[in-house]
């Protein structure tokens, strides 16, 4: 399902809450000790309490069902990729003294974070609504305009721009390779602006690129950082939420697990 509410109030909208809550159906849990969600980097200090608060609490997930979340965790979107990066590299050990910057770029914004170790330097981190959806919807718009009718099947461009599969239109295969120098631009600009947020480039120690527009993004990314070697992940959409699942069963063996060390007790564990 792609989202239609692509916008900086999303995490408020019905929509955002019903996939929620069908994710929430999906795990098969009447209970959920940790919920870890992500926000864009942006948004995290001005949305993270609301969003905390509506994920946690008791949600009806159909079927006469409910799901209980006994508390959220809102971080930001690039550091689940950054801590999933350490632990498939084994360098969970050395991140610590090291400086990385994390580049996402989304279907809604383009997301990147500097980090020290574990820790966002956060003037220098940022996000912007420059992602893969205003590559797809500017695409279709030309696509648009050449066949003289509205064409909106974002899927077939996305798909056409991942794997060379042409969509097709009133019957024949349409070549959208021409609109490639178009997509380029796009990811260009949006390096372009990131750069201006980087103070030291040449302390970066990691450079890692995930999310799903890495594929698009990565030449504007290697062209702004040519003495770098840029990381990449396998499967780059998910890297985001396995950084999740690691900062969720870390934050629980801590954050969670303190009150309850008189007890000798551990909670339950986390589940997402």
């Amino acid at each position: 399902m792609r989202a239609t509410q692509l916008h900086d109030e999303y995490t408020d909208t019905p929509e955002y809450m019903a996939l929620l809550r069908g994710a929430l159906h999906l795990m098969k849990q009447s209970r959920i000790d940790l919920l870890v969600v992500g926000l864009p980097v942006a948004l995290l200090h001005l949305k993270k309490a609301a969003l905390e608060k509506a994920m946690t609490g008791t949600h009806d997930v159909g079927g006469g069902k409910t799901v209980t979340v006994v508390k959220a965790l809102a971080v930001a979107q690039p550091q689940g990729a950054l801590a999933h990066y350490a632990s498939v590299h084994k360098k969970m050990a050395t991140i610590g003294n090291e400086q990385s910057l994390i580049i996402d770029p989304g279907s809604r914004t383009f997301d990147w974070l500097v980090a020290r170790g574990m820790r966002q330097v956060q003037k220098q981190s940022h996000s912007f609504n420059r992602g893969m959806s205003d590559v797809l919807r500017l695409i279709a718009a030309e696509i648009t305009k050449d066949i003289g009718s509205p064409y909106r099947d974002l899927d077939a461009i996305d798909l056409a721009l991942r794997t060379g599969k042409q969509p097709v239109i009133f019957q024949k295969s349409y070549d959208i390779t021409r609109f490639m120098p178009m997509a380029e631009a796009v990811a260009q600009q949006a390096v372009s602006a990131m750069k201006q947020y980087i103070e030291s480039p040449h302390s970066l120690q990691n450079i890692i690129l995930v999310g799903g527009g890495a594929f698009l993004f990565k030449k504007a990314v290697k062209a702004a950082f040519p003495n770098h070697k840029i990381h990449e992940v396998k499967e780059p959409m998910f890297a985001n939420v396995r950084g999740f699942q690691l900062a969720g069963q870390n934050y629980a063996r801590t954050v969670m697990a303190a009150p309850r060390a008189d007890q000798g007790a551990m909670p339950s564990g986390s589940k997402q």
